[in-house]
This record gives C-alpha cells, structure tokens and sequence, in this order.
C-alpha cells in the first residue's frame, strides 16, 4: 500500500475501516466503511457506491480502493442515482496500485475524493 494512503488511513482515527475483496464480476455493489483491493485480472468490472448521505452518525462514511493487479483492465467506480464523484459520474482504476480515497457528505449527492493517484 503506498505510504500516502497509509498515513492517511492512520489520520482518521474516529474510522474503522474493513477489508474486503470485490468480486471480480460485471458489477458489484459495495459498502460504506471498508478498503477494498481490486483484481480485475479476469476482466474489467464496475463498482457501484451506495447512496451518498444515507449514513447513520456511527457508521464510517470513508471508501478506499486499491487495484491490485496489472492487467490493462480498469476497475470503474461508479455512482448511484444522481451522485457525484467530485462532480464525475465515474472513477477509473487503470494501473496496478491505482487507489481511490472518497467520503461522503451528509447532505447526500456528493462523494469527495480526499486522496488518489
């Protein structure tokens, strides 16, 4: 894991993060508070968020996704509704080690990116 993301992850300390792998299928829908590596060895898939802003106080509003492979297949994170990416509809992982920091707002519509490369 590249140390930015590290340090970052230790930052939060109000945010417990689980890891859990995505399905290497066409789509899979995701939840809120979990690291999630990607391998998208057996082909390129989309991931899709959850509704921004439907948290409950104690829950972890932060995602992280990590490509862990080095196909050329992308790993597509995409949002539900009329949700934004910081105003994008869509996020592409291309390259091994590629990641993607976001929280959500509690206002709802909007995912921001607070770390990526």
């Amino acid at each position: 894991m590249p140390q930015v993301l590290t340090n970052l992850i230790e930052a939060i300390t109000d945010t417990a993060l689980s890891v859990r792998g995505v399905p290497t299928s066409t789509t899979h829908e995701v939840t809120i508070g979990t690291f999630f590596p990607c391998d998208a060895t057996a082909g390129a898939y989309a991931v899709t968020l959850p509704l921004a802003g439907t948290l409950t106080n104690d829950e972890s509003r932060i995602m992280v996704f990590f490509k862990t492979d080095v196909s050329a297949n992308a790993v597509t994170i995409t949002r539900a509704g009329s949700d934004t990416i910081n105003g994008a509809t869509t996020y592409v992982l291309s390259a091994q080690y590629d990641y993607l920091v976001i929280i959500d707002t509690e206002a709802g519509g909007l995912w921001y990116i607070i770390g990526s490369n």
